[in-house]
Formats: structure tokens, sequence, C-alpha cells
């Protein structure tokens, strides 16, 4: 097996774990769900990521996913989190609220 398909197998795997562990907390302890923003921004926390230095940006654009996606908790975590973050950056970089 190469270093490359070892480390994308972790990666899915740890994806995995994290999101059947995400999905069976949040359907046994609904109301200690975290929030999209509370997940986004405890995972860029202490990095240089754009969306560290905009913690409002990043709750707009949570609001607006878990609007259109209510059962974001469920279903692909990681890329949900994902989404929120890339979105947050273009949004800033639009808006020249963060210069790249």
């Amino acid at each position: 097996m190469s270093a490359a398909t070892r480390e994308a197998l972790t990666e899915r795997i740890g994806g995995f774990a994290r999101q059947t562990a995400f999905s069976a907390h949040s359907a046994a302890f609904p109301d200690d769900t975290p929030r999209l923003a509370e997940v986004a921004k405890r995972r860029v926390s202490g990095t240089d990521h754009p969306a560290a230095a905009e913690p409002g940006l990043v709750d707009e654009v949570a609001a607006e996913i878990e609007r259109r996606r209510p059962d974001w908790a469920g279903t692909a975590l990681d890329d949900t989190v994902d989404d929120d973050l890339a979105y947050g950056e273009l949004l800033a970089a639009s808006v020249g609220r963060h210069s790249a």
C-alpha cells in the first residue's frame, strides 16, 4: 500500500468514525447537538484559517446552511463543516473583509 493510499484510507476511516459518533450522540442527546458554527469555529481555532478571524461570518454562513440542511448533523458532518468554512472564506474575500 502506498503512503498516499494509506493517508486517504486513514482520512476516510476517520471521517466515518467522526460521523458515526456524532450521529449517535445527536440521536441519543438531541438537545446536546452543537450548532454548526460552534463545530466550524472549533475546527479552525488556533489556526491561520481565514474563518478564525471572521467568527461572525462563520455564524451567518452556518445559520444559512442549517436552514437549508436541517439534518446537517446526521449526514456528511465533515463536508458540511468544510462547506461552512469555504463559503465564509469566499464571502469574506468577496466583500474585502479578508485579503488572501
